[in-house]
């Protein structure tokens, strides 16, 4: 992605959860290596798990940063799920995060600044990934996201057709990949499924008023467009997992990690009234 891109944040070491994140991936990623390597796995494989580990273990912290802008601590409960999970899960899919976290920041612009035509480009780019793979509620999230962009607080109107890009990819991939993977999950995995998507919505409703601001503007955010980002979020994470079961669970579970985490940091600090 060019450095102008809107869809870009730095992680400078310099800022303390930035660098606390940065030593904590590195940490999984090491652990990672060590453990495959003891099980027996080679050394590229072991290399490749552990990428894939650590990815999933930032993305989860990245997308909560963009699920709930305003709690910067609650991305660590996030990560720590995520870190969590892979002990007794396979493997998440990397590239279903990265779109979430694209379209998350394209319809919250917590960057500050609307996405350019480069940026729309790379995102139907990368949700071709998941839409391959039978994720077909990845190409629903993408053609929302895009008409939210389109008509929010300052519109970006050439967000429509891009809109349509995604309905076209999307139903390109319906016709000729892999089809959608159809599970329904069972009561105990939907009960969780619930509960879940039940926790985020003090992050939902919290998220009224908002101060965080953009970071290249100094804005603050817009709270619709905030809300906007998470009601996508979790109707895409829902319908998925009530839809394609526990594989889509695990594929997209970055994305479930930084909602409970979030919504997880949100209850507890209430309860207790402190936060760090």
């Amino acid at each position: 992605m060019p450095p102008a891109s809107a869809l870009v944040r730095s992680v400078d070491p310099a800022y303390p959860t930035n660098r606390n994140i940065s030593i904590l991936t590195l940490g999984v990623f090491a652990a990672a290596v060590a453990l495959n390597l003891a099980l027996g796995a080679g050394v590229l494989a072991s290399g490749i798990a552990a990428v894939l580990a650590a990815a999933s273990v930032f993305l989860a912290w990245a997308l909560a940063r963009e699920l709930d802008p305003e709690k910067e601590y609650a991305a660590f409960v996030a990560a720590g799920l995520a870190g969590g999970a892979l002990l007794l899960l396979p493997l998440p899919d990397p590239g279903i995060a990265l779109l979430a976290l694209l379209l998350l920041r394209m319809v919250n612009r917590t960057t500050g600044l609307a996405a350019g035509y480069p940026d729309s480009v790379i995102v139907l780019a990368v949700a071709a990934w998941p839409l391959w793979q039978g994720h077909l509620f990845a190409g629903l999230a993408a053609i929302a996201a895009f008409l939210l962009d389109g008509v929010l607080s300052r519109p970006n109107r050439k967000q429509l057709v891009f809109a349509l890009a995604a309905a076209l990819e999307t139903g390109l991939f319906a016709v000729t990949g892999r089809g959608l993977a159809i599970d329904i999950i069972g009561p105990r995995v939907n009960g969780a499924v619930i509960l879940a998507s039940l926790l985020f919505l003090a992050v939902i409703g919290g998220s009224s008023t908002v101060e965080a601001a953009g970071d290249r503007t100094g804005r603050p955010l817009n709270p619709l467009r905030v809300q906007s980002a998470q009601v996508l979020a979790l109707a895409w994470a829902f319908l998925a997992a009530v839809i394609g079961g526990e594989a889509a669970i695990i594929a997209i579970f970055p994305l479930w990690a930084g909602m409970i985490g979030t919504g997880l940091y949100r209850v507890v600090t209430h309860l207790t009234g402190r936060e760090p």
